[in-house]
């Protein structure tokens, strides 16, 4: 899992398809968490050191427009689509290879 996620990595925009809505910006990092079990008087520290020692990528991954004219572009693998709602179902990993 953390293979495929940690491509996330990075700023995700949402462009308004109108003027109502702001631009909405995302910055994903992705961590492994600890090997083992983790006690849960200790988790949340754990989690953190092991967020914390990941690089903060500034670099946009993926723009998101819905609407009308619907357009997902990832910049990191080189692809776009048009099939925003399939890309926000979840489907980011299937669609550049299609």
């Amino acid at each position: 899992m953390h293979r495929l996620l940690s491509e996330e990595a990075g700023l995700h925009v949402l462009e308004a398809d109108d003027n109502e809505l702001p631009r909405l910006t995302a910055r994903v990092r992705v961590a492994a968490a600890p090997a083992g079990e983790l006690r849960q008087d200790t988790a949340g520290r754990e989690l953190k050191r092991a967020l914390d020692a990941v690089p903060v990528s500034s670099a946009v991954v993926r723009r998101y427009k819905g609407g009308t004219s619907p357009l997902v572009r990832d910049a990191k693998r080189g692809w776009r689509s048009g099939k925003f709602e399939a890309v926000m179902g979840g489907d980011f990993d299937l669609v550049g290879a299609v």
